[in-house]
């Protein structure tokens, strides 16, 4: 059993730091993981907040793995997806000028 934990917490921290990379590419590789994760039924809420810092890129792909994401988790953290309400508007107001 402990072994199970220790690679489960390796593995949770490998996917933070790739989701925190400077690159757009492994971050967008990183959320995928995640989501595949999340689709077996793997339980990957404690990186609610990782992934929903990914939503502000320019990349559409990600932005769309990002909202599969919070349609998934939102239901269980109301309050952590009703903050992201504020991100939605920036980017509908930026897209609008």
């Amino acid at each position: 059993m402990i072994p199970n934990t220790f690679q489960r917490r390796r593995r949770e921290s490998s996917r933070k730091n790739s989701i925190h990379s400077k690159y757009k590419d492994k971050r967008k590789d990183a959320v995928k993981k995640v989501i595949a994760a999340m689709t077996v039924g793997k339980d990957v809420s404690s990186l609610f907040t990782h992934v929903l810092n990914c939503m502000q890129t320019e990349n559409l792909e990600l932005k769309k793995l990002v909202y599969l994401y919070l349609i998934n988790y939102a239901k269980s953290q109301p309050d952590l997806a009703f903050l992201v309400v504020n991100t939605f508007v920036k980017t509908i107001l930026l897209k609008s000028l």
